[in-house]
């Protein structure tokens, strides 16, 4: 799971939270990283980033604005 341009106007630590409670849902921040195992013995290093805040539009919207940070 990662944060997206949905939840930016709504309760991001509560999804969050919610990792602690499910086994099913996986996000312990709004940026982290986890190593995968792939084929052929290798592993790949997945980066789960919430970029929302970085759009300029949502910053100076009034509704969404940097309060959601």
């Amino acid at each position: 799971m990662i944060l997206g341009n949905h939840d930016y106007c709504g309760n991001c630590q509560a999804q969050i939270d919610y990792s602690a409670r499910s086994p099913q849902w996986l996000m312990p921040s709004r940026y982290f990283s986890r190593t995968e195992s792939i084929p052929g013995g290798k592993s790949i290093l997945m980066v789960y980033s919430y970029t929302s805040p970085f759009v300029t539009s949502y910053a100076k919207d009034e509704l969404m604005g940097p309060r959601a940070i």
